[in-house]
């Protein structure tokens, strides 16, 4: 994730081991993406 100007706001890397489907990998970390936006408060993110 980084913030509107370019800077890095954080990275994040985890395994998927129950599901081979790519789409829901997918969906699954921009899920996990969101919450530490909304954790963090984090405004003007791009994902």
């Amino acid at each position: 994730m980084q913030r509107d100007d370019n800077r890095c706001v954080g990275v994040s890397t985890r395994a998927c081991y129950e599901s081979h489907d790519v789409d829901m990998a997918e969906a699954t970390g921009l899920r996990e993406a969101r919450r530490l936006v909304e954790s963090k408060h984090l405004i003007n993110i791009i994902i």
